[in-house]
Order: C-alpha cells, then structure tokens, then sequence
C-alpha cells in the first residue's frame, strides 16, 4: 500500500495525464485519460487561486464548471494537506488544483497510471505515510 509520496513520485513519472472525462455523482468521481484514471468515493473540490471554484455537492452550475476540466491536464500531486498527508491534491495545467478528501479508510481513492501501475492507500495505517 503506497504512501503520498509513492502517488506524487508516480504522476511526476507520468505527467502530464491529460483528462478526457470527468464524471460524477455527487462524492462518487472519475478523471480519465489516455491509460490513466483516477476513483475517489471522498468528498472533492477544485480550487481556484484562494477560492472554491466548484465542489462536488455543487448544483447545475457546477456540474458545468466540471466539463471546462475535459481537455486540461494533470501536472503535479502532492499532499492536499500537511497535517495528515494522506489524501491528494491534483495541479491542473490550467493552475487549478483538484483536491479529494478520504471519508472512509477502505479505499478512499484510486490511480490507475498508464504503464499499468495501481495505487491504493490505507489512510488508516499510521505508519504508511
């Protein structure tokens, strides 16, 4: 089971991961691109500057802000917080950040990178990060 550290490695490998889906159904999303795909069923938000663009509770509204993310890219993770470094935050190549936020200890997200490597977290392991 990886730790951050494994994630940011991985997509600094990989980037950048270019999106071409975005689908959601409240905390239930996938980003995915050309052999990459990211599962969360964690809460999530896009941030803007010092601002919340749209987050996944959003109405209409943001459900259209989510489409202006098809065609962007993913250039950079790291750890979306440093006080428990265990959820991710994405840098878009537009400058925005896409951050989840685990809401349960059994797989709260999942990466899949395009050479076929697979990461899983355990946030429940104190040790791991």
């Amino acid at each position: 089971m990886p730790g951050i550290e494994a994630l940011v490695h991985a997509v600094a490998s990989s980037a950048p991961l270019r999106i071409v889906r975005f689908e959601h159904e409240g905390d239930d999303f996938q980003v995915g691109g050309e052999g990459s795909n990211v599962n969360t069923l964690g809460v999530w938000r896009a941030v803007e500057g010092r601002r919340v663009a749209f987050a996944c509770y959003d109405d209409e509204r943001g459900r259209s802000e989510v489409r202006s993310l098809i065609g962007l890219s993913i250039t950079a993770a790291r750890a979306q917080s440093h006080r428990a470094p265990v959820d991710p935050a994405f840098v878009l190549s537009d400058g925005r950040v896409l951050e989840i936020f685990s809401t349960d200890t059994f797989e709260p997200w999942t990466l899949h990178f395009p050479g076929g490597e697979i990461l899983i977290p355990d946030p429940g392991a104190e040790d791991l990060f």
